[in-house]
């Protein structure tokens, strides 16, 4: 799946969660992607499953996640072991254009990359070998955007 784009992920948290996302396209200056998530019953029984079917763990990532609803649209922040994140997601791009201009972001600093593209660029950067984009690799090491090839959206 990840050759081609795709990502299939079981999540645990207050609930048990399986998503399908395929490959992104960009419109109107958005990146926008196919998703598919429900509920399951039973964690480990869906990860026996996806076993069976041949999926192996690539990764395993941990994040905090706060969201908020504002002018029909999704506002998530992202807490990651490599920095903090925002993601606006609605229908329409031109809700996303008006909330990140509304919010004071710099929209030439957005990004399009995931969460593991970015953590794959820097370990490819940095000579990591840790397979897990967790809180404690991360425990030591100070990483600023500019070592992810990004820049600050809040900031003047």
């Amino acid at each position: 799946l990840s050759s081609s784009s795709q990502l299939l992920r079981l999540r645990k948290d207050i609930r048990n969660r399986v998503t399908y996302k395929g490959p992104g396209t960009i419109e109107d200056g958005v990146r926008s992607r196919v998703e598919i998530e429900f509920e399951v019953d039973n964690y480990e029984n869906a990860r026996i499953l996806f076993e069976n079917l041949g999926y192996e763990v690539i990764m395993v990532y941990e994040k905090f996640r706060t969201t908020y609803a504002l002018d029909d649209a999704e506002i998530v922040l992202d807490e990651m072991p490599y920095g903090n994140f925002i993601e606006i997601e609605a229908s329409d791009p031109e809700v996303i254009h008006s909330l990140a201009d509304k919010l004071n972001l710099d929209w030439e600093a957005r990004i399009f990359d995931s969460y593991t593209v970015l953590f794959d660029f820097l370990k490819w950067t940095r000579g990591f070998q840790f397979r897990d984009l967790s809180f404690e690799n991360f425990t030591s090491l100070e990483i600023s955007p500019q070592d992810l090839g990004l820049r600050y959206a809040d900031t003047p």
